[in-house]
């Protein structure tokens, strides 16, 4: 396996590894040992993905960031090309790690993402998009919330998760998609937030699961009717 951030990865032995220690990976060539010390983070924010890489002591020693251009092709409509946000991340790890200096992807021990909140990605079984991503800015769900309001799913919404939707919750999103491109949740196999990127529970593709640890996922869809 080869990685195009951080280098040549296979025959690493990561037995006996804790992430509370700052651990060293053996790699299979006799004699090689590369301790692993430096934390990477990668923010994707509404128009710039940023990284950012810490050393031991939580000094920043390298930057990076790349803009992202949304797309607004209707009224009340803001979208990203899901494609141009995986582009602008290895941009932005790439600047910051050019500025670390030489070799640095191999010293990275953690990596740590984060995201705008909301919205929804709706991709494949493959990973892949079936429609751009609607961002948190998007209000087209705005007149299901009108009919929301005053019924019982406002309220039951607000009693099983403390508040209530918004036009870019997943919750409304969902039932806009339900009523204007029913196809896309039909092709659709997992839908995200830019914070819950799919992620495996094995090493074999058949096996591959999406999960999330993003909480406004969790509260949408205790809204959702």
């Amino acid at each position: 396996m080869c990685d195009p951030c951080f280098g040549p990865l296979s025959g690493v032995d990561r037995s006996g590894i804790k992430a509370e220690q700052h651990a060293a990976v053996k790699v299979s060539e006799p004699g090689w040992v590369v301790a692993r010390e430096l934390v990477l983070g990668v923010d994707a924010g509404h128009t710039v993905t940023k990284a950012v890489l810490f050393d031991a002591t939580g000094r920043a020693v390298g930057r990076g960031s790349g803009t992202l251009p949304l797309s607004t092709p209707h009224p009340r409509w803001v979208e990203r090309n899901m494609d141009d946000v995986w582009r602008t991340a290895c941009q932005a790890i790439a600047a910051c790690l050019a500025e670390a200096g030489p070799d640095t992807g191999r010293a990275v021990a953690v990596v740590g993402l984060a995201g705008h909140g909301d919205g929804l990605y709706a991709v494949d079984g493959q990973g892949r998009p079936v429609r751009p991503a609607i961002v948190a800015m998007d209000t087209r769900a705005e007149p299901v919330l009108e009919e929301w309001r005053g019924t019982p799913v406002w309220s039951r919404a607000l009693e099983l998760s403390g508040t209530v939707p918004f036009a870019g919750s997943p919750a409304a999103l969902l039932a806009w998609l339900a009523r204007h491109e029913p196809g896309v949740l039909h092709e659709a196999r997992w839908l995200l937030s830019a914070q819950s990127p799919p992620r495996s529970s094995s090493g074999s593709d058949r096996d591959q699961r999406a999960g999330s640890d993003d909480p406004t996922i969790a509260r949408s869809a205790a809204r959702c009717p």
